[in-house]
């Protein structure tokens, strides 16, 4: 292993060995390792639960998504995702509101299998996301799979949050602000687990 690799191994020793490390030093230590990140960009999504099925009728295509956590802390998620062709390094800001900031580093597949065997510190989260274009918007539907079996979330991205958008009919309640639905939180509280007592990391 060259190169990217081994500078994200070198990143993410360091973090193993010293779990405490808050969002600026991790990110001083990106760039310590000589990762070179993508630009940030700023994530504005919806998100919604799902009726039925009827999505099914107007999907395009399918892919399926592996993910895991490596890093947590109050201000960030660092994960590693395995999705068909593209294979990324993602940090994201803390979850549960409509605009998070994003940077996005897109490895080999053949990294990014080691990484996430290697250093997922929580149960890896595996999904088919379907894209479904509905009235001039591409709705993302997320079947999940595993201890997340039975959830089927919707979601969708905005130029600016005042956005408007056309609703399909089976897209349900709006969970957006509502960090129970967040990958992240799913890893470490799967749906079926939920029960009556639903808890909030």
């Amino acid at each position: 292993m060259r190169g990217a690799a081994q500078a994200w191994l070198r990143l993410l020793n360091a973090y193993r060995a010293r779990v405490c490390l808050d969002a600026t030093r991790f990110v001083r230590l990106l760039q310590a390792c000589a990762c070179p990140l993508g630009a940030m960009a700023i994530e504005i999504e919806r998100k919604f639960l799902v009726r039925n099925d009827s999505w099914r009728q107007g999907a395009q295509r399918s892919t399926r998504i592996e993910q895991g956590y490596f890093c947590r802390t109050p201000l960030l998620r660092a994960r590693i995702r395995i999705f068909g062709d593209k294979d990324c390094i993602t940090l994201k800001s803390e979850p549960g509101t409509l605009t998070r900031y994003e940077f996005e580093y897109e490895i080999p597949k053949s990294e990014a299998i080691e990484i996430i065997t290697r250093f997922s510190i929580e149960p890896i989260i595996a999904k088919t996301r379907h894209e479904v274009p509905y009235e001039g918007a591409v709705w993302h539907v997320d079947v999940f799979e595993g201890a997340n079996t039975g959830l089927v979330v919707a979601e969708v991205e905005l130029e600016y949050e005042a956005q408007k958008i056309v609703m399909p009919p089976w897209a349900g309640e709006e969970v957006t602000g509502d960090r129970r639905y967040g990958n992240s939180h799913l890893a470490r509280y799967p749906f079926v687990t939920w029960g009556d007592m639903q808890s909030v990391a």
